[in-house]
């Protein structure tokens, strides 16, 4: 065929396309009759027909598309999917309808040599919709192409991690190797390994060589499941990680006991709160607000300002309520350059405000840039007085505050002068 013929066909093709979406259900009818003389090139055209809302098209369009798909190539079946997902979607077709095609599809599959179907999937995979690689990872399985380097393969191209669980599921429906079985326990992805650990721990009933490694994971879902498996196999999760945090720590195991410790497991986290290493700190200072019954401020405060702490420790003040410094804060402050830190500072201030932390928020109010002035505005003016009067000494800082400050506005010096004036009553 030459290229004025292509040029041709390819025009005409899109003529009949044209006409499938006339208004006219018999020029619809017609122009789906002349699809089928394309051939499989033409099923992602003639698939959106079955579910059309006019009932012979869509039972016509099923017909012709089950007879081309059993003349499909891999390329073509590829191409066509996404049109196999709108029908899948779609509302007016039946459910017997979208049984034929799905069996259309990978009874073809079966029928063509493996090698091609993975060469040309493969490739093509990443790119496509979500709905689309789940709707080809099923077809794949169904039709028996599913093998475990296929399954890896797949994992390794498969951004979603909800559509890697789906995949871990469907390899793991015939048993497969104990190298795959390997490789997906020590996966990179935590829901490919948290699937895995399920899928294997339901196979054994006591814990194999290297279980308690999953207890110190660096993923918080992995050590969850695992800490559930430990203890049906008869392991207390916490005497693992404190085993573990005593003999040579590391961010899984520090993180594990602080899920799974108590109150007096602070005594292992505290030193490490000291650590160069910055993974360790982060874990340390999160198991140690986790922990404690009640986490001391002058532990936490000073991490904010912390290179590599600040985020773990500011996340535990807000998350505890924690009761912090205000003076310390302000000072902080005017000492930092970092601008991250800085809006930590402020935040944790603005963590329900009390008659301690008023004086230097509005202190700070002063020097704010721009974008954090909204931010303990709408702090301040809901911000409502505890139910301890303030000392005679917080009213001075309070009043002293006031006075020293500028750009305060009338709205919060109101809602403050009435209080103190209620505390006085």
């Amino acid at each position: 065929m030459t290229s004025d013929d292509e040029t041709a066909e390819r025009e005409w093709l899109e003529f009949v396309v044209r006409g499938t979406l006339d208004r006219d259900g018999y020029q619809r009818e017609r122009s789906l009759i002349e699809l089928q003389a394309f051939g499989p090139q033409a099923l992602p055209d003639m698939l959106p027909l079955v579910n059309n809302w006019v009932g012979v098209i869509r039972d016509r369009a099923v017909d012709q598309s089950v007879q081309l798909y059993g003349e499909a190539t891999i390329s073509q079946i590829v191409a066509s999917l996404p049109a196999l997902d709108g029908v899948q979607r779609g509302r007016r077709r039946s459910s017997g309808a979208w049984k034929q095609l799905y069996r259309a599809v990978w009874t073809r599959m079966r029928q063509l040599p493996a090698q091609v179907v993975t060469e040309v999937v493969l490739p093509s995979y990443p790119s496509a919709d979500i709905s689309v690689r789940r709707l080809c990872c099923r077809l794949l399985s169904d039709g028996a192409l599913l093998t475990d380097a296929v399954g890896l393969a797949l994992l390794a191209g498969e951004p979603d991690e909800s559509t890697k669980t789906t995949i871990v599921q469907l390899m793991l429906q015939a048993r497969c190797d104990d190298s795959t079985m390997t490789a997906l326990l020590n996966h990179r992805s935590p829901a490919v390994r948290t699937e895995a650990l399920r899928v294997r721990a339901a196979a054994t009933s006591e814990p194999w060589a290297g279980f308690e490694e999953f207890l110190g994971d660096r993923s918080r879902a992995v050590r969850e499941v695992a800490a559930q498996v430990a203890r049906r196999y008869g392991l207390v999760p916490a005497d693992v990680c404190r085993r573990r945090v005593a003999q040579q720590p590391t961010p899984g195991f520090v993180a594990g006991l602080g899920e799974t410790g108590r109150d007096a497991d602070f005594v292992l986290v505290e030193p490490l709160l000291r650590s160069p290493d910055p993974a360790l700190l982060r874990a340390a200072v999160t198991a140690y607000a986790s922990v404690r019954y009640e986490p001391a401020a002058d532990v936490l405060q000073p991490l904010i300002n912390h290179r590599h702490g600040s985020k773990a420790a500011y996340q535990a003040i807000v998350r505890l309520h924690v009761a912090v410094d205000g003076e310390q804060c302000y000072r902080d402050y005017l000492a930092s350059r970092s601008a991250v830190v800085r809006r930590r500072l402020v935040l944790v201030l603005c963590d329900g405000p009390s008659w301690n932390a008023l004086p230097w928020l509005l202190r700070l109010y002063r020097d704010l840039p721009d974008e954090l002035r909204p931010v303990v505005l709408a702090k301040m003016t809901t911000w409502r007085p505890g139910t301890g009067p303030p000392t005679t000494q917080q009213i001075g800082a309070v009043r002293d505050a006031l006075r020293d400050s500028r750009k305060i506005p009338f709205v919060v010096e109101e809602l403050v002068q009435a209080a103190l004036a209620d505390r006085r009553r």
